[in-house]
């Protein structure tokens, strides 16, 4: 295995908050957070005892566990693994930065309300820690703020409304970036203890509240993870290939029933 960046460069303790982008196709954050970094800890913060409280169901939680498998399955390939760290992150994070010695902190930029304001309080804990932030859009294809500037303070409400703004204000579609991989992973160290998957292994339905294992009702319809994110992708994009063949124009009202038969 081949690093292509000097050892003298790559001087971060970087940590990398998943959270919606648990994958390592196209995701601009997670790469420039590895840039430059000597040190990685891939991390999910989950608050499990908050979840043994909830009303989120069975289905729910195992889609989430299936996702956070194949993340860790795809990182000890690239000879790191996944931290799931327990409780509430606010609380923990000051505790990781401090204990890990962090330098760079990174996660995925979040539109929503909530998101914002988390994220806020986020970059507010790094900084004032001396730990540099980043963090990009990737789970939109644009800044939502970005669109709403565009449109003169307003939220497009119709998708012939957002195609207008996009158009009027020539926004270039993002270039997706390079699926992580050895040479960004493999420059860097992930220490992993020998108590590793005691303290942050991916948790059981039953330390999330589920009892029953009955209740997980949807498994075999609907896999976690990104890998059968792209197995199911690579399908669509062979029906729709299958339809442009096989379809003339007056035929393409009926392309849900000539899909649903593949």
């Amino acid at each position: 295995m081949f690093c292509f960046v000097a050892v003298e460069q790559r001087k971060h303790t970087s940590m990398h908050l998943f959270r919606k982008d648990l994958r390592l196709h196209d995701n601009p954050t997670l790469c420039a957070c590895l840039e430059g970094s000597g040190t990685f800890y891939p991390v999910y913060i989950l608050d499990t005892a908050a979840a043994r409280q909830g009303q989120i169901s069975a289905n729910r939680w195992n889609f989430l566990l299936e996702s956070l498998r194949d993340l860790d399955s795809q990182l000890a390939r690239l000879g790191s693994h996944l931290f799931v760290v327990r409780g509430r992150d606010m609380e923990v994070l000051p505790k990781l930065l401090s204990e890990w010695e962090v330098t760079r902190l990174s996660y995925e930029s979040d539109g929503e309300p909530f998101g914002a304001q988390r994220d806020a309080v986020v970059r507010h804990i790094a900084e004032e820690a001396g730990v540099e932030v980043l963090s990009k859009t990737s789970h939109t294809l644009y800044e939502p703020g970005q669109i709403i500037h565009g449109n003169q303070g307003n939220i497009p409400m119709l998708f012939k409304e957002f195609v207008r703004v996009v158009e009027e204000n020539m926004l270039g579609v993002p270039n997706p970036v390079k699926e992580v991989d050895r040479r960004l992973v493999g420059c860097c160290v992930t220490p992993v203890a020998v108590d590793h998957q005691a303290k942050y292994g991916i948790p059981e339905l039953r330390e999330l509240g589920v009892k029953d294992m009955r209740c997980v009702t949807s498994a075999a319809l609907w896999r976690g993870g990104e890998q059968e994110a792209l197995r199911r992708l690579i399908l669509l994009e062979q029906e729709v290939s299958y339809v442009k063949r096989h379809c003339n124009v007056e035929n393409i009202l009926n392309v849900g029933i000539i899909v649903s038969e593949l």
